[in-house]
Parts: structure tokens; sequence; C-alpha cells
């Protein structure tokens, strides 16, 4: 099973100062990921992730900020199936323990995928969440989607958009939701070098919140494209058809100032992701 060290990035913020580094290796079917964030001189979060792909099928498991001497962690499972050509079913699990605290939520996932279109919807005890994707040309994608938390009683409606400008090596995509949460990344290929620029930034208008960083991402001779997924799309979402699939473990529009932060650095994690082909029925 060949394999290697797919890409190593640094993530520089201000407003709270922090970093963000990442490495990642991927077999035939196996990848391992790992994420950590620090918060001016110590470790914020960090995560740990694992794939494995057969023929028809996707198994996922993430790691998230163990603490052994406080006693809490963060788990997620997730599985999905092939019941058809176009259609992909299946379920995940997020358990989380801390002090005086501890739960699970199960949920379900079903996408359906054409040519041009995607559609998803996501439901579970915690609420539900459903997106349409759509592939207008080669470089224009759009999409929406729609949350509703049954825990804060919230309801989110967001749109996307992705413009691919292959001849000058960028890509831009952006967002904006119903809490006035506007956000952009951009990232420029620097050819002939092996490296990838990216600056993104957040604002939250209601909270009068700006995030912003940028990242420099040395890439491996064997690394594909970056993906043409648009933003806030989530791992078990689908991804476009003929581009690469990638994984999304931040949202975007968490209303918390330290989830704000994650969801810049989410962004960036989704640029590199290798070109692997998805479940087939």
């Amino acid at each position: 099973m060949g394999a290697g060290r797919r890409g190593q990035e640094d993530v520089i913020m201000k407003g709270p100062q922090g970093a963000l580094g990442y490495l990642e290796w991927s077999g035939a079917n196996l990848g391992l990921s790992l994420q950590y964030q620090t918060q001016q001189d110590r470790f914020q979060t960090w995560q740990f992730d694992t794939e494995y792909r057969g023929d028809a099928f996707t198994a996922t498991f993430t790691l998230g900020n163990p603490d052994i001497i406080n006693e809490s962690v963060i788990l997620v499972a997730h599985f999905l199936q092939s019941v058809s050509r176009n259609l992909v079913l299946g379920g995940e699990m997020v358990y989380h323990r801390r002090p005086s605290e501890e739960g699970a939520i199960f949920t379900l996932a079903a996408k359906y995928t054409t040519s041009q279109w995607i559609g998803t919807l996501n439901i579970g005890r915690g609420g539900a969440h459903a997106s349409y994707y759509h592939r207008a040309n080669d470089q224009v994608q759009v999409g929406v989607g729609f949350e509703a938390s049954t825990q804060t009683q919230d309801t989110t409606f967001s749109f996307g958009y992705q413009l691919d400008i292959p001849r000058a090596n960028m890509l831009f995509r952006g967002s904006l939701d119903s809490n006035w949460v506007i956000g952009g990344v951009l990232e420029k290929k620097l050819a002939p070098l092996p490296l990838t620029l990216a600056l993104g930034a957040f604002i939250d208008h209601l909270k009068n919140k700006l995030q912003y960083g940028f990242t420099v991402t040395v890439n491996d001779s064997n690394a594909g494209p970056h993906t043409e997924d648009l933003p806030g799309t989530r791992t078990d979402k689908p991804k476009c058809p003929g581009k690469a699939e990638e994984e999304i473990d931040i949202d975007l529009c968490a209303p918390e100032t330290e989830k704000a932060a994650l969801a810049i650095q989410g962004q960036f994690r989704k640029f590199q992701r290798k070109k692997k082909p998805g479940p087939t029925s």
C-alpha cells in the first residue's frame, strides 16, 4: 500500500492570536490526520481523524480534545453506504464527556447526487440540516442550506458560492448566512513552487467580531489539486461530481467566538485534500 504524508500547513491568526498545525497521511484505503490549534502560548484544541474506504462504503472515526486529568473527550464516528449509483445512506454518532456532563447524539444522513446537483438531509435528536448544491459550470458553483437546532431553538439559512479561475491558479469561496456572518477564502497556487497561499476572513456583523488569517501549505508531490466543494460542507454531505472529497469537522456559522476562530481553519483544511474516489455501488 503506497502512501506518504500529503501536506502540512500553519495558520497565523489575530483576534485572538494563534496557529494551526495539520499533518496528513494516506494509503490506498486508509487515511490518517492530526490537527492542533494553539492560542497565545498554549494548546487550545487538537484532534485525530482516521478514515477507511471500502468499495461501497466509508467509515471514519474522530478523537477530539482528550483530557485524562479532567476526564473529558469528544468521539465522533460515522458510516456511509452506497445503496445505488446516486443514493448514499448512513449515520453518525457523537459522544462527549466532561465534568458533570455526558451525552451522545445519533444522526441519520442521506445524500442524492446527479451530474449537476447534490441534495443532502441530516436528521437527529439535536435537529435537522438540509442543503442543495448546484454546479452552474466548471468555474461556478452555488449552494444553499437550512439548519434547525432543537437545543438552541435556532434556525439558520446560508448561501455559498465558489469561483474557480484555472488560468490564474486561483479559487475563491464566499458565504453568507441569516445571522449576518459573511466570509470568504482566497486560494492561490504559487507555481512552479509546491506552495499554496490562502487568505481568509469572516465577520459577524451582529456581534461586531472579525476573524482573519492566512496559511502557506507545502504540497506533497503526489497531492492532487484543490477541491471544488462549496463553503460550509460537512463530513456527511455529498461532494460535487468529479471532484475531490473533503472533510469538514468545524461549523463556520458557530455563534461562539472561539468557534469562529476554528471556522477559518476548517475552511483552510478543505483546500489540500487528496483526490479520492467516493463510494460506488
